[in-house]
């Protein structure tokens, strides 16, 4: 089996993944939202970019300027606050009990930035260092024991079990992604590699769609297709942006936005069909402005944002058809 680590410019990351994995087909078509609920409200903290844990038990969350990460429990319905400091809400990953994140700072000494990969313990609250470096780190991702993360253009691993940084030939079959501007970068068998797909148009997302196909967007191009194994993007649609993929899967959740030129007048949530490339508007009966959708692992619930900060739980029921 593959292990596949996909470490992207937003916050998300790949699970490993086998060659026969089958890739489910939900009819867009039957979408029905049962329920839409208002979870945080504006007065308690303006909030944004949430996204659920892996159990479904968390909704995690910053704010508009990354600056802090905090929780929602779904279970007692109480807001948890984990760290208020500048850049940490950016590039995060939860895994169990435990929040990897990048920790930005300022060297009293010299006045330089520096830059931490941080682990801290969500019931305790306890923080450790596992690195430092005064270069920019981004895109964090986890998978099997192993944390990755990029320094610049060269990627570091790292064994959360033993507390050792490990070499790239210890873990041959992990392959990585980032982005950087408008170049793709790829780390594999021991190599990084580079895709620019429109050059001087900049990469703003970086999804995966399975073990094979990568969901990028393109400011000023739209959204494509890129595939790992021949190297070639599909054009998709240029209707939405801010995508999720539901992993494995032809299901994505997007935005839909319109502006009179100079704010935003309206901000709406769709389903998108990434085979059929059908859209289905699940906000339309809601009078806000919906952003940064994410699904939870199974695809029955999405978290979103709207502009003023306030947070929503929506359910979703759509039917599975025959996988592909």
């Amino acid at each position: 089996m593959k292990k596949i680590l996909s470490i992207i410019f937003l916050i998300t990351f790949f699970a490993a993944c086998s060659d026969d994995v089958q890739i489910k087909n939900f009819d867009i078509n039957s979408a029905k939202v049962i329920r839409t609920t208002k979870i945080i409200n504006e007065t308690e903290g303006a909030f944004f970019y949430p996204k659920f844990d892996d159990k479904n038990k968390r909704i995690f969350f910053s704010t508009a300027n990354y600056t802090g990460i905090f929780y929602y429990d779904l279970e007692k319905k109480s807001i948890n606050n984990l760290i208020d400091a500048k850049g940490t809400g950016l590039y995060y990953i939860v895994e169990g009990n435990e929040i990897y994140f990048v920790l930005p700072a300022i060297n009293e000494r010299n006045n330089r930035r520096i830059f931490s990969v941080a682990k801290q313990n969500i019931e305790s609250k306890k923080i450790d260092i596992i690195f430092k470096s005064n270069s920019g780190i981004k895109s964090l991702a986890l998978e099997e024991n192993i944390l990755s993360f990029f320094v610049n253009d060269t990627v570091k691993f790292f064994d959360i079990s033993n507390n050792v940084f490990v070499e790239n030939r210890d873990i041959y079959d992990v392959t990585v992604f980032s982005s950087l501007n408008d170049r793709l970068l790829i780390y594999s068998e021991g190599e990084l590699r580079t895709f620019t797909p429109f050059q001087n148009y900049m990469i703003t997302n970086v999804t995966e769609a399975d073990d094979r196909n990568l969901i990028l967007e393109i400011a000023g191009k739209g959204v494509y297709k890129y595939s790992l194994e021949t190297n070639q993007i599909d054009f998709l649609t240029d209707e939405i942006i801010l995508l999720n993929m539901l992993k494995n899967s032809n299901l994505a959740v997007g935005v839909k936005q319109k502006n009179d030129g100079l704010i935003e007048t309206k901000s709406e949530i769709f389903l998108f069909d990434i085979l059929s490339k059908n859209l289905i508007n699940l906000t339309a009966e809601l009078n806000i402005t919906a952003l940064n959708p994410s699904f939870n692992n199974d695809g029955s619930q999405i978290a979103f944002n709207t502009m003023e900060g306030n947070i929503y739980l929506m359910s979703l029921k759509i039917s599975e058809g025959q996988a592909l």
